[in-house]
């Protein structure tokens, strides 16, 4: 066949686009094949292929994994990955002891010592720092990144490969392929630790790498989430985080309240605090402004409390209510050391919440708080609770009712799975008229007075059957909003003032 109608020589003459569409129907080891026809469409291909498989990319605290980071960063990819995802998946003691007892079944000894090597690098890298390192000797070079992550679940979207094909962690195809194990996100006995641990490496790489100018920190965890400790930042360690912190403009946190509080002097007693290092944390955050906090394993007081204090003023009154009495346990709490003040968010323009329950009024105590540069807000599987649990109006409504007289200037609201309690069964889930249960209910446009009042007039709460409760007289779904409570319309107007 003559070169000029070989089909290489056809390639090379059609259009990049139709090059690019062509390609686009390929699975990843066939789109490789045809980059490596020859040196000119590889250079073709170049951009695109950068910008799919490395603009965004995710990585585990394995050697393997975080050696290829390394390799990443000194290529002439390194300019393209913008949005660095760090997985807290890794070989686990659990995974560990199972294969073990396995093996003496299959007889499969070469993938379970494949597999205890991995694990005990693993281990070593932990302890010894060497996860820091790499990850900070990765960052030097990789100037272009925006948006570091904290996840542990593998992203679907790979469509080039399937519907089902997972963007998984480097290494963790590889690491299945040679033992038949893949890595976990979750182990009995880290628990939570192991989160914390990945997420202070990564802000400690952070702070080592100064040609990284990071403006979001998404940390999204779908099981185990983020105690308290994990936002301790030592003294030493602050002129290293201070830079990294002061750029962030948007932080993502899935939170838990498992540690035991934190406690100070207010009047005659305690006040109990289960955040204090997330406070002191936010409060190193000048530059935020888009905050999102899901409370998956929180109290609902807890939760409660903690969205209070982030409606504080710097500059609102104290609480001074009484004195310390002059015995021994008075002492003792007046030589505790006061609560983290109130945060300054003077950017702050979108506020995400989510898996929390709490009334109300504290929904708009901390809207009302930001105000003046809030434009954004959603709500994600949060529950409301009235101030009597007996109470059975719909308190959604009322809401819906408030923020529409609380001066806020919204451009767009994000509704999903929303619900309310009632009695001590539930809670019950909320809907909008035409749309279906857990469903989304979205805005965004210049009109918040009508958008707010379409909320508020197709809101529905799907209460039980009546013959479930028949001592309640008032079983309708959609109750008018004047049917508030003295209790409740005073707590609500208490955050207007």
């Amino acid at each position: 066949m003559d070169s000029q109608s070989s089909p290489s020589s056809r390639l090379l003459s059609m259009p990049l686009e139709v090059l690019l569409h062509i390609s686009s129907y390929l699975t990843t080891p066939e789109y490789g094949l045809l980059r490596l026809v020859c040196k000119h469409l590889e250079a073709s291909f170049f951009n695109s292929f950068a910008k799919e498989f490395f603009s965004k990319r995710q990585f585990m605290f394995t050697e393997f994994s975080l050696q290829a980071l390394v390799d990443i960063s000194r290529s002439r990819l390194a300019p393209t990955l913008t949005y660095l995802i760090i997985s807290v998946e890794r070989p686990t003691t659990a995974m560990l002891t199972e294969s073990d007892e396995r093996v003496r079944n299959t007889g499969q000894y070469e993938e379970f010592n494949r597999f205890k090597e991995e694990f005990m690098s693993h281990q070593f890298m932990k302890s010894t720092g060497r996860d820091f390192e790499l990850l900070a000797e990765a960052l030097q070079n990789l100037s272009g990144i925006r948006t570091v992550g904290v996840r542990d679940y593998s992203s679907p979207g790979r469509s080039r490969d399937g519907a089902g094909a997972l963007w998984s962690s480097y290494g963790a195809t590889t690491l299945y392929q040679q033992t038949g194990l893949r890595p976990r996100n979750t182990s009995f006995h880290d628990q939570s630790l192991y989160q914390c641990h990945v997420f202070q490496t990564v802000l400690r790489a952070l702070g080592k790498s100064p040609n990284v100018n990071a403006e979001r920190f998404e940390v999204i965890l779908r099981n185990e989430t983020l105690p308290d400790q994990a936002f301790y930042i030592p003294q030493h360690l602050e002129p290293t985080l201070a830079p990294v912190l002061a750029n962030l403009k948007a932080l993502y946190l899935d939170l838990d309240d498992r540690l035991p509080p934190s406690r100070f002097a207010r009047g005659y007693g305690v006040k109990c605090w289960y955040s204090v290092a997330l406070m002191k944390f936010l409060s190193k955050l000048p530059a935020l402004e888009h905050l999102r906090l899901n409370f998956q394993h929180y109290a609902s007081v807890h939760a409660s409390e903690f969205l209070q204090w982030l409606s504080r003023r710097p500059d609102g009154p104290k609480d001074r209510s009484g004195l310390a009495l002059p015995d021994q346990r008075a002492l003792q709490v007046a030589n505790t050391p006061e609560e983290p003040p109130p945060v300054e968010f003077t950017r702050l323009n979108q506020i995400d919440l989510g898996f929390a329950t709490v009334k109300p009024h504290i929904l708009v105590e901390l809207y009302k708080r930001y105000q003046s540069t809030l434009r954004s807000i959603s709500l994600h599987k949060v529950t409301l609770e009235p101030a009597d649990r007996m109470q059975r109006v719909n308190l959604w409504a009322q809401l819906f009712d408030k923020i529409s007289k609380s001066g806020l200037d919204l451009s767009s609201i994000s509704l999903r799975s929303l619900r309310q309690t009632y009695s001590y069964f539930g809670p019950w889930p909320v809907t909008f008229k035409g749309t279906p249960v857990n469903g989304e209910k979205n805005w965004a446009g210049s009109d918040l007075d009508c958008a707010l009042r379409e909320f508020r007039d197709t809101v529905v709460v799907n209460w039980p059957d009546k013959t479930d409760h028949s001592d309640h007289s008032d079983f309708s779904g959609h109750s008018d909003v004047s049917e508030e409570s003295d209790e409740e319309e005073a707590e609500m107007d208490e955050g207007e003032n």
